[in-house]
């Protein structure tokens, strides 16, 4: 799962979530994560008109972190680039966003001939001069440089019409390859390295019927060469014979000399398999015939004649199945399809996240180039397997009837199989308390409980805090925002509750803003409390009813849904007050009897309520002296406030 969140600059090192996994807080509509190597990587958000961040996100300034909440990783970090807004029958805005190496675009490369000077020189060279134009929390800090080449020195000229990024892919791994990757160390200063491996070999498979949905697999060999040109350097000339109009071809070294007249190089095997595909390839600092022969043969023998890569869309099911790792970018993983040759194994290219549904992901595996020999033998293999395919599906009419019959039979028996296991299923949550709820104390606080150790009570096993914000809007409550930052911090479930002081319609509308825009100076920062209580204990008007639907009229127009609004009130007050309880999310009701501390069951209120405050003596670990407590959540509120 995947909670993002937006950092208002580099200074703000706390951030607000823009999406989290989890029932409560703000959501998007919709968010992707694409994760190529060599490039920069990108995000995509859909956010609603109800999540508090709506409007609120600049572009460039506004950084953005996704964290993936099961594995503690950060699996993008990066900023605004762009947002967007769309207006029809619901407002949403879309929030485009680049990762860090994005940052190398800011910055622009000089005029300079590079020579004498190895690949991590060079791109030391580079990166420096990119850290001298940006401010600190763009610069990167070079780590390991593994790339190299025959001699480990280049020969360059870079361009000043070029920024930092297009000038490192354009001179370096357009020409040797590699990968530039790139992460943050726990300072945050940010690393960038340019390594000739990335990743590792992982034995987790894609394969039907386990982990993959759909697959296309692609076979590529618009890059092939079965005649080779070699170009060398361009041949000096005195400047009396040279030409030196700006469209002028200069003559460059080539192997005529040295190879009976002819100017290229072939492959007979795979100019018999193929047919004649000629094409140049230059080597810019050879300028001796017999070298750049040697080069080229070398070239045409390494040659692979095509690129195989696979699209794939799997399920990430390592959270179900502890023998399948989560992908990840870079490292290598074996597809098995024996349609199409037994094993393949190869390594993850581009990854694309999807935020809302985070078990689903698309991948682009490949980079695979194979040999002539390689691709005549997967293509026997295939037809091997499907002859032998072919064969197995000759089986005799009886024989299909009688597997017919026997499926039949196992079929008629599943609606009772899958009620046993069902039931198992259930029994075994109750005894392992996999409930999928949240269970423990429920406890309501003031700042009459003082100084929390919040982390005492989390260990004590507690299902939910409802924390008071404020006693109407004269006197907000002088520990909320401790306490809802020290819960926020640490994930608790909670809840928010004010008491009804109002003396009117409008004064109730009033404490309704109050209470709202007070939750919010730590919800926003954090998560969204999964109800707001009013607690009705006073009868401050004559019309009690009116006051209190006026109250969660203006809830509802700040976007608290009658849904996530409790009422609490006394069991007779209720009654006398002709409040409409039915129209809240739940009705908590407080009944002590000799309040000790204990539930007592012949004090239960009788009003069919969804929570019951069964004392005010209650104790907890963590807290100091008494605190209220509750007691027998009915189903409608477990499955609204207290599920995971």
């Amino acid at each position: 799962m995947y909670r993002v969140v937006v950092y208002k600059g580099e200074a703000d090192k706390t951030g607000e979530v823009l999406h989290e996994p989890r029932p409560f807080g703000n959501k998007v509509i919709s968010g992707d994560i694409d994760l190529p190597f060599n490039a920069v990587s990108t995000a995509e958000f859909k956010v609603p008109l109800q999540n508090t961040l709506y409007r609120q996100i600049v572009p460039i300034t506004s950084l953005v972190k996704v964290f993936d909440t099961v594995s503690g990783e950060t699996v993008f970090d990066g900023r605004v680039a762009k947002v967007s807004g769309e207006f029809s029958s619901t407002h949403t805005q879309t929030i485009e966003c680049e990762d860090c190496l994005a940052f190398l675009h800011d910055s622009s490369q000089t005029y300079r001939k590079v020579q004498n000077t190895s690949i991590a020189q060079f791109f030391t060279t580079l990166i420096n001069y990119h850290n001298s134009q940006v401010e600190p929390y763009k610069q990167f800090k070079v780590g390991r440089v593994t790339v190299a080449n025959s001699t480990d020195n280049v020969y360059r000229y870079t361009d000043d019409a070029a920024d930092t990024f297009d000038t490192i892919k354009d001179k370096l791994v357009d020409r040797l390859g590699g990968y530039v990757v790139w992460h943050r160390e726990a300072s945050g200063q940010l690393v960038i390295e340019y390594l000739a491996q990335y990743g590792e070999d992982v034995d987790t498979p894609i394969m039907l019927g386990k982990n993959l949905k759909s697959a296309k697999r692609d076979f590529d060999v618009t890059e092939l060469i079965t005649r080779l040109v070699p170009i060398g350097s361009v041949i000096e000339q005195s400047t009396a014979s040279v030409d030196t109009s700006a469209d002028a071809a200069q003559p460059k070294t080539t192997i005529e000399g040295v190879n009976g007249g002819v100017r290229y190089l072939e492959d007979k095997a795979l100019v018999d398999r193929f047919g004649i595909i000629q094409k140049p390839v230059e080597w810019q600092d050879v300028n001796q015939p017999l070298i750049l022969k040697a080069k080229g043969q070398e070239y045409l023998n390494q040659q692979r004649i095509g690129l195989l890569s696979w699209t794939v869309s799997v399920m990430d099911i390592s959270a179900l199945d502890p023998a399948y790792q989560s992908f990840k970018l870079g490292n290598t993983y074996p597809i098995i399809d024996p349609y199409l040759n037994a094993t393949e194994r190869l390594q993850v290219t581009d990854q694309k996240l999807n935020v809302v549904r985070p078990h689903t992901m698309t991948l682009q595996i490949g980079t695979q180039n194979q040999t002539l020999s390689q691709f005549q033998l997967d293509y026997q293999a295939a037809m091997t397997f499907v002859k032998e395919q072919r064969a197995l599906t000759s089986q005799s009419l009886a024989d299909m009837k009688s597997q017919l019959s026997t499926l039949n039979a196992i079929k008629d028996k599943l609606p009772e199989q899958q009620s046993q296991i069902d039931d198992l299923v259930r029994r075994i949550n109750e005894l392992e308390g996999n409930s999928g709820y949240y269970e423990g104390s429920i406890i309501d606080v003031s700042y009459y409980q003082k100084d929390i150790d919040w982390v005492a009570v989390q260990k004590a096993k507690l299902a939910l805090a409802i924390v008071r914000v404020q006693d109407g809007s004269s006197f907000e409550d002088p520990k909320h925002v401790t306490y809802l930052t020290d819960i926020n911090n640490l994930g608790i479930n909670y809840a928010v509750y004010a008491f009804f002081r109002a003396v009117s319609t409008a004064d109730a509308a009033t404490e309704a803003t109050d209470f709202f825009n007070r939750t919010q100076q730590t919800a926003i920062k954090g998560r969204q409390p999964r109800f707001y209580a009013i607690d009705v204990e006073a009868e401050t008007m004559s019309d009690m009813r009116s006051g209190v639907a006026a109250y969660m009229d203006q809830l509802n127009k700040l976007g608290v849904p009658d849904s996530r609004i409790v009422i609490y009130v006394g069991q007779y007050t209720q009654a006398d007050w002709n409040l409409n309880t039915a129209r809240a999310g739940a009705l908590w009701v407080p009944a002590y009897g000799t309040d000790d501390g204990t539930v007592q069951v012949s004090h239960r209120p009788p009003l069919g309520q969804d929570l019951w405050q069964y004392t005010s003596k209650g104790t907890i670990a963590g807290i100091t002296g008494n605190v209220d407590m509750s007691t027998e959540p009915s189903a409608k509120f477990k499955s609204a406030f207290l599920s995971k």
